[in-house]
């Protein structure tokens, strides 16, 4: 089950990926997305004859269903504690000041392709001329044009590649 190189058969996929994802165990809750919402697991036309078609009561599934979306949630917050824990730890807040030499990123897009595998080429060095917002810069280029924080980076040449 591939995309095409044009992307344009992704939408073929997609009841077929819905599927599979609801199917699934989640890492996180424990149980797969479908039974949450049923209370039971999915089955397909293939498992027909050996599906054995016993239903509880109403009382025994709610109290069931009920436990495992119980369960659910405290598996969702211990998972968003260790999540938040290990982000902590790679997390590097760059305080950037005025006169820091930076280069900036620049995303290079060709027509119809995902802008997550388009090409990323840095630029530079700049110069930090002053902080516009809470998140945006002015840089000295040969313009001065204003510039978002998360596109600029402290110029590290054994690291970046940039082109000059």
């Amino acid at each position: 089950m591939y995309i095409n190189k044009q992307q344009t058969s992704w939408c073929a996929n997609i009841p077929l990926i819905t599927f599979t994802m609801n199917t699934s165990v989640s890492q996180t809750t424990g149980y797969s997305p479908f039974f949450l919402l049923y209370g039971r697991e999915a089955s397909l036309p293939l498992d027909a004859p050996f599906v054995e078609s016993i239903y509880p009561d109403l009382e025994s599934f709610v109290s069931a269903l009920s436990i495992a979306l119980q369960v659910a949630r405290e598996n969702i917050e211990v998972s968003q504690i260790r999540s938040a824990a290990y982000h902590g730890l790679k997390r590097v807040d760059h305080q950037h000041q005025v006169g820091d030499t930076v280069v900036c990123r620049k995303v290079v897009r060709k027509q119809g392709v995902s802008p997550k595998v388009a090409k990323q080429y840095y630029f530079g060095p700049y110069k930090i001329l002053e902080f516009t917002g809470p998140v945006t810069a002015l840089i000295e280029t040969t313009t001065k044009r204003k510039t978002h924080r998360k596109r600029f980076r402290f110029r590290k040449s054994e690291k970046i590649k940039a082109r000059w």
